[in-house]
Formats: C-alpha cells, sequence, structure tokens
C-alpha cells in the first residue's frame, strides 16, 4: 500500500498516512486537531540513487531529504 500526503483543511497540518489506493480521496482525520475536513495533496514521487560506495542521495525532482519516513524527517525542514 503506498502513502499519501494529506492538509487538514482546519489546522492546515499536513501528514501521510498508508492507505489502499481505493480510499486515497477519502477524508482522513487529522492527527492534530482531530478534524475529519482533510484532502489529498499532489506530491513527487521520491526516488534515490546507490553510487558504488554504497551511500544513497535523493535524486532530482525528490525531495532533497534521504531520511524521510511517514513520521519523521530526520535533517529535513517541514
Amino acid at each position: 500500500m503506498p502513502f499519501y500526503e494529506y492538509r487538514c483543511a482546519d489546522c492546515l497540518s499536513q501528514f501521510e498516512l498508508l492507505r489502499s489506493i481505493t480510499q486515497r480521496d477519502t477524508s482522513a482525520e487529522c492527527p492534530d486537531c482531530g478534524s475529519a475536513q482533510s484532502s489529498r495533496m499532489i506530491s513527487l514521487p521520491m526516488a534515490f540513487s546507490m553510487a558504488a560506495d554504497g551511500t544513497v542521495k535523493a535524486m532530482a525532482g525528490s525531495s532533497p531529504c534521504g531520511g524521510c519516513v511517514a513520521t519523521s524527517c530526520a535533517g529535513c525542514p517541514k
């Protein structure tokens, strides 16, 4: 199942959820304020490149952070 990004219409918080494709456009409860007034955001896909020495970096067109996961963006400004 893919992750989808949502924005709360009440508090403007942005959050990600792991959901099935059939649920992607269904409103989700905001983890910050509990409102069900959210909508799915359009986001860029994340693409990585691995060098011969094993280092991994984000490729052009994707997020500049290499440590992003659903609940944390280590080293990334939010």
